[in-house]
């Protein structure tokens, strides 16, 4: 009969501690989020890799920032409130870090402002920022066209050019090569990942350099096609390789070793991506 209280003791404590060791992950985004759902597959590498992860995302379809603080606050409120998140990741719209468009102005003003309110309504929770990629096309000069009036994502200021500054669309130049595009992506996450951890030092910020990793992956495996048919939306392999980062930036360890990903209705991934995918994620994150 003792032995039997222990035992069951042992099972509810054993319960108790793998229940602690879950971690609720919201990712806030667009379509670059949703695309082969990479917070499943980030749910998938987790728990092959013996993990208790548990995911939601809020997004919708070419937005940005400033549409989750502004458009659809008490839907972005309620689910900030509806648990204590361990992390919440912030992907913005694809081009806002860079020249491209309106400049950059809205990119620190939104990403701040929605910094501060996961912060306020989901304080338990570390901001992971989601890192964007370049396009292979940029070269080709990607200058997307002028929204209508009325129908832009942002709001009153940012109808002014993003940053404030004026009614007029801005002459922006198209990117010379994709390597410019990137290089404005990455440079402009990391200035506003050091702005936010300076903004409040007892708050905790992650980095998911999907963008870097979409980089390092082109250079160095070619034969492995990140993007879909768009080259802007990724492929079924670029959102395993983005749910492998996320990986490793929230356990601070390599996701080598992982199944391989299966999604309904999606052909699987060829055997050989695996290990180079899962190597570049560890590679850019964990700087081994």
């Amino acid at each position: 009969m003792k032995f039997l209280k222990s035992l069951r003791l042992v099972v509810l404590l054993f319960v108790l501690l793998s229940h602690a060791r879950a971690e609720d992950v919201l990712f806030i985004g667009n379509s670059f989020t949703y695309t082969f759902r990479v917070p499943l597959l980030f749910e998938a590498v987790a728990k092959s890799k013996g993990k208790d992860a548990h995911t939601d995302m809020l997004t919708k379809g070419g937005i940005g920032w400033a549409y989750h603080v502004n458009k659809i606050t008490e839907k972005t409120d309620a689910i900030l409130k509806s648990k204590p998140w361990n992390f919440v990741a912030m992907q913005d719209y694809s081009t806002n870090a860079t020249h491209v468009g309106f400049g950059t102005g809205g990119f620190f003003k939104y990403g701040e402002l929605l910094y501060d309110k996961i912060g306020q309504l989901s304080p338990t929770a570390t901001v992971i920022l989601y890192e964007t990629w370049s396009f292979p096309r940029a070269i080709e000069g990607y200058v997307p066209k002028p929204k209508p009036a009325g129908k832009t994502d942002e709001d009153e200021d940012a109808k002014k050019g993003k940053d404030g500054k004026d009614g007029k669309e801005p002459a922006a130049k198209a990117f010379k090569t994709d390597a410019e595009m990137y290089g404005e992506i990455h440079g402009n996450y990391l200035k506003l990942y050091e702005q936010l951890k300076a903004k409040d030092p007892k708050r905790k910020v992650l980095y998911a350099p999907v963008g870097t990793a979409f980089d390092a992956c082109r250079k160095a495996h070619p034969e492995i096609p990140l993007f879909g048919p768009d080259d802007k939306h990724p492929s079924f392999a670029g959102s395993y390789l983005s749910a492998c980062v996320f990986y490793a930036a929230i356990y601070n360890e390599s996701p080598v070793g992982a199944a391989a990903p299966t999604q309904k209705n999606v052909p699987p991934l060829n055997p050989a991506w695996l290990k180079p995918l899962q190597e570049i994620a560890a590679s850019v994150v964990l700087k081994k």
